[in-house]
């Protein structure tokens, strides 16, 4: 079985906000669908700094190292019978929601969402199962 490593980053604003970002519709599922940060690592590259450099990729937010505090690693997604994804999770806390430009390659959205909505806003189980890590 092939494995990709990656990360995912929740990054989380004041006391109640959460930054999604929307994948535009495609062959499924046919309305898109709402995420965090994610991206894989590349050669030579930490999971940490893979988090940094995908945070400014996807949202114009420039991040230091430090500020990103992990959750957890070693998460396995099963993609397929041959292909796995290892995730390393990373939360960054900001005092309140800053300006986001999407990058349109593979967002056409953002939004800040309350807390309480996250599970319900992700179409993903691999993403509402890495929320559980997160919001505790």
């Amino acid at each position: 079985m092939r494995t990709r490593e990656s990360i995912e980053c929740w990054v989380l604003a004041g006391s109640d906000l959460v930054l999604l970002l929307h994948v535009a519709a495609g062959a499924f599922p046919p309305d898109g669908f709402w995420q965090p940060v994610t991206g894989g690592i590349e050669r030579d590259e930490s999971p940490r700094d893979a988090a940094v450099r995908e945070v400014w990729e996807e949202t114009a937010l420039r991040l230091e190292p430090d500020a990103l505090v992990q959750v957890a690693e070693g998460v396995v997604v099963p993609i397929s019978d041959s292909l796995q994804v290892v995730k390393t999770l990373f939360v960054v806390h900001l005092r309140s929601p800053v300006a986001v430009t999407t990058s349109p390659d593979e967002h056409d959205g953002h939004r800040w969402c309350p807390r309480g909505d996250v599970g319900g806003a992700l179409t993903w189980e691999s993403n509402r199962s890495t929320w559980g890590l997160v919001r505790n």
